[in-house]
Order: structure tokens, then C-alpha cells, then sequence
């Protein structure tokens, strides 16, 4: 299950509606080493099996239209493209992954400490600790 989860996760890139690159892994989710982490690691911090998509026409495409011109200006482009992605990710995993994760195996939030979540941004510690508080009421 690990694995298939880790071969869906990424991101797919369209270029006026049509599939670019499939399943390219953000900064996030490409951290996945070959050290046995918990599924609470992987699901909350990591990013392991979410994907998504992007559309864009801006870019410049390679003459194959599998891949993009490598250009300077489209290569700096998809690097800002790729670094708002990873932002999109980080705050998608705030909100929803951690708190479905924590309704489904029962954990209450305080057990997921916001100092062993590496990668996410401060505002994920203040917003666990206002959930911590929201559930202490």
C-alpha cells in the first residue's frame, strides 16, 4: 500500500488542455527517503498520496509537446510554477489532511506535535495550537 501510494502522488501538468508531464513529485512530497516513516509522517507532512493538477498556457512547450522548451525564461517560469504548488500543497495538508486524519484513527490533535511536523510552515503550529484549544472547550 506504501508503494502504490508513493506511485500516485504528484502532480499533472496540462498545457492548453493537454497532458504535459504526469505525476511530478513537489518538493514536499519528494522528501520521501528510504527511511521507514509512520503513516502519520507521511499522510500529514509529507503529502504521500495526494495529487493534483495544474493548467497553465503560458509555458513553452518542447517541439515533442512531452515536455517543456528548455528555455531560460520557461525554465524560471516552471520553477515559480512548481514552488506555488508546493505552497498549494502545504496549505491543502493544513486544514483538511491533518484534521480528516485525526477524525479517521481517532487521534486528538495535541498527539500530532507541531514540532515533529518538518517542512510545514509556523502558521501550522498556531493553527494546531488553536485547534488544541477549540478542542479543549
Amino acid at each position: 500500500k506504501r508503494l502504490l501510494a508513493a506511485e500516485e502522488t504528484g502532480i499533472f501538468f496540462y498545457h492548453k488542455g493537454r497532458m504535459t508531464r504526469a505525476l511530478v513529485k513537489l518538493k514536499q512530497q519528494a522528501r520521501v527517503s528510504g527511511a521507514t516513516h509512520t503513516a502519520a509522517y507521511r499522510l500529514t507532512t509529507l503529502g504521500v498520496g495526494i495529487t493534483g493538477f495544474v493548467q497553465e498556457n503560458y509555458l513553452v512547450q518542447h517541439h515533442t509537446k512531452s515536455e517543456y522548451s528548455p528555455s531560460v525564461g520557461t525554465i524560471e517560469l516552471l520553477h515559480q510554477l512548481l514552488e506555488a504548488a508546493n505552497r498549494k500543497l502545504l496549505s491543502f495538508i493544513k486544514p483538511r489532511v491533518v484534521q480528516k486524519y485525526c477524525a479517521l484513527t481517532g487521534v486528538a490533535f495535541d498527539k500530532i506535535k507541531p514540532s515533529a511536523c518538518i517542512g510545514f510552515s509556523q502558521g501550522l503550529a498556531a493553527t494546531m495550537r488553536a485547534a488544541q484549544a477549540a478542542h479543549a472547550d
